[in-house]
């Protein structure tokens, strides 16, 4: 949780499935958590949302150019664990755009994903 420039409090929390449908229920199970936590505060909800976590069958993101266009770089998949996959992320890439090869790129790459995918239709 953070403290907004209004000086409100942002919280976040309670990862679901079903996300949109859920929203009012885990609202109101954070403000709860909330209370315990600053009984002197009026921790009322004045807005809540949801969003996508994006994840790939792997669990590893995928990161680097995409197959037919190699000037075009992704990074996307990162199934909650951004902070670690983005410093991967930003050397693979940042390699990637100045020609040069990173040794820890093969497990991300696209084409390695297509290759998991063929192989796991087989077994």
């Amino acid at each position: 949780m953070r403290q907004t420039e209004l000086e409100r409090l942002a919280g976040r929390g309670l990862r679901e499935t079903l996300r949109d449908a859920l929203i009012a229920d885990k609202s109101a199970r954070i403000a709860t958590k909330l209370s315990r936590l600053f009984p002197h505060l009026d921790v009322r909800p004045e807005f809540a949302w949801t969003g996508s976590f994006g994840t790939t069958t792997t669990g590893l993101p995928h990161i680097g150019a995409i197959p037919g266009h190699p000037r075009i770089h992704a990074v996307m998949g990162y199934g909650g664990n951004g902070i670690i996959f983005s410093q991967i992320a930003s050397e693979i890439v940042s390699a990637s755009i100045g020609g040069l090869d990173d040794t820890d790129a093969e497990p991300f790459a696209f084409n390695h994903w297509v290759q998991s995918y063929k192989q796991s239709l087989i077994t």
